[in-house]
């Protein structure tokens, strides 16, 4: 959802509700416009989380990913039973739209949630990029990983880092770092070390 916003999300909330609750949709309709609406919504709130923690969407992991589709799928089963709420107080129950707003926008401000939840998952595992240290030579194991980005958990799973005695120059008067970066992620595997 290119440029999520709470103000696009909270109209594709508005919409089902109001045609539930004017007759014009029919419960399965509104249970398949609104759960669209959530999906979009909630992954572009997500997303957007994680953009601002420095994590493109192509750059999110396997464990952001599904964690992001588990809880947008906890949401589907609360549909329902506000579908049936909607149902209650519709038009034609001689009810008034005015009376679904507090519920709709408790599901308006998941989008906040999600947004949060987002940025904060993303920000547990930054992206992380080489720097050489400000040495007149560099061991080929520090030069093969300079300017390479990686987010934390790649450098740990591949036990890569600054003054390792793996490297070439068994970390001995390395001054390399690892530094966060907004950097796209380098493609492909880290270069492999002794």
């Amino acid at each position: 959802m290119p440029g999520a916003t709470i103000d696009r999300y909270r109209t594709m909330i508005r919409q089902p509700v109001y045609g539930l609750w004017s007759g014009k949709l029919n419960m399965s309709g509104f249970i398949e416009i609104i759960t669209d609406a959530l999906w979009t919504g909630l992954k572009g709130a997500w997303e957007a989380g994680a953009k601002a923690a420095g994590i493109a969407p192509d750059e999110m992991t396997d464990r952001e990913i599904s964690q992001m589709q588990t809880d947008i799928f906890n949401q589907f089963q609360y549909v329902p039973g506000f579908g049936q709420y909607i149902q209650s107080v519709s038009r034609a129950a001689g009810g008034k739209l005015e009376s679904t707003l507090p519920r709709m926008n408790l599901w308006v401000n998941r989008f906040n949630e999600f947004y949060t939840r987002g940025r904060m998952m993303a920000q547990q595992d930054q992206k992380q990029e080489w720097v050489l240290g400000p040495t007149e030579q560099h061991c080929g194991s520090c030069a093969k990983l300079s300017g390479k980005v990686k987010r934390s958990s790649t450098w740990i799973e591949a036990d890569i880092y600054p003054m390792n005695p793996r490297l070439e120059c068994k970390g001995y008067n390395c001054l390399c770092q690892l530094t966060p970066t907004t950097m796209p992620l380098s493609k492909g595997k880290l270069p492999k070390i002794p």
